[in-house]
């Protein structure tokens, strides 16, 4: 499964993964890498973690070992994982060297990558949640994070860490060693997950030349559908979106399948017009309609995600709403 070294790739593409080694998370590694496996052939694979977790992903011979060309351990205080994996990720350009692309573990790489690199001069983010204004992007937990710390909040764009690309450069590092103490700084506040705040903070207090790229390279389908039938990168927020995706699937089924099969899995993913295998006729049209108007609405979340019960009983209530403004209003005219 590993790939030759290919001169039309000039960087890597980059994990973090912190694991008890047989779960879901490195799961979704596994399956992530297959994908650029697939799309970009000879592009290398590099994977960084903290002790614990490279000892158990060896113990437990877990098969992205197969996969990645290198696996490369860094030092970490003894703590929880994510801790552990913020502490590795906020100081990414510490431990890798040359052209870098980060990719979150809850991600399907379905086109090339290779047009990428000319996009950036030093650092490359997508806006967060594929907004189009800076209020459509912010977490409101991050805004509370900012303000509490009184960080410089004069975004271009409110980037999403989820995947980024970046170069060997003084500003680059610069940027990274601001990250990582402005996260520890915040994470009291908001708890070691919370990095996104710290993350576009440093980017202004670094000076660092930050490239907004665009959305195909991260559709973050959590919060936006718009085009992701043309996406490079699915981004699926895995651990909030929960079943009911391509990307679920494959995770659940990475672990009692051979690496062959799950490959041929994967492939049909990535050709499929949407993140959803709940494809008939309706699904079709809903899925059209959504990437269209872009915006993300529950029933149509439901419907797409195999919830169909819940996505009538969702409609049904919105109806009685309706119904019962209507009725309150009529009676409001009459009582005049």
């Amino acid at each position: 499964m590993r790939g030759a070294v290919n001169a039309e790739f000039p960087f890597r593409i980059v994990y973090v993964i912190t694991s008890n080694g047989c779960d879901a998370y490195a799961d979704m590694a596994l399956v992530s890498m297959l994908s650029v496996r697939i799309s970009n052939p000879g592009l290398g694979i590099l994977a960084v973690c903290d002790k614990q977790s490279a000892l158990a992903l060896r113990a437990n011979k877990h098969r992205l070992l197969e996969v990645c060309d290198e696996l490369i351990t860094v030092p970490t205080p003894d703590s929880e994982l994510t801790f552990r994996n913020r502490w590795i990720k906020t100081q990414l350009c510490r431990y890798v060297e040359g052209s870098v692309l980060y990719l979150d573990a809850d991600t399907l790489v379905r086109g090339s990558l290779a047009d990428l690199p000319p996009l950036v001069s030093e650092v490359g983010f997508v806006s967060n949640h594929n907004g189009a204004t800076l209020t459509e992007q912010i977490w409101i937990e991050d805004r509370k994070i900012f303000e509490a710390k009184g960080w410089p909040s004069n975004y271009q764009a409110y980037a999403n860490g989820g995947v980024f690309f970046f170069k060997p450069c003084p500003r680059a590092h610069e940027f990274f060693a601001k990250w990582h103490k402005l996260w520890l700084a915040a994470e009291p506040i908001g708890g070691p997950s919370r990095d996104q705040a710290s993350l576009n903070s440093a980017i202004l207090l670094s000076g660092v030349e930050m490239t907004v790229l665009p959305s195909a390279f991260n559709a973050q389908l959590a919060k936006s559908w718009n085009r992701s039938s043309q996406a490079v990168v699915w981004h699926f927020y895995a651990s909030a979106q929960g079943g009911g995706t391509w990307f679920a699937d494959l995770v659940k089924a990475a672990n009692s399948l051979p690496l062959g099969r799950l490959h041929h899995l994967i492939s049909r993913a990535l050709s499929a017009p949407a993140p959803w295998p709940n494809f008939g006729w309706f699904a079709r049209r809903l899925a059209v309609q959504v990437e269209l108007r872009g915006s993300v609405r529950t029933e149509e979340w439901l419907w797409l995600h195999g919830r169909r019960k819940d996505a009538l009983r969702f409609v049904l209530g919105k109806a009685r709403n309706r119904l019962f403004k209507r009725s309150w209003r009529a009676d409001k005219g009459r009582v005049k």
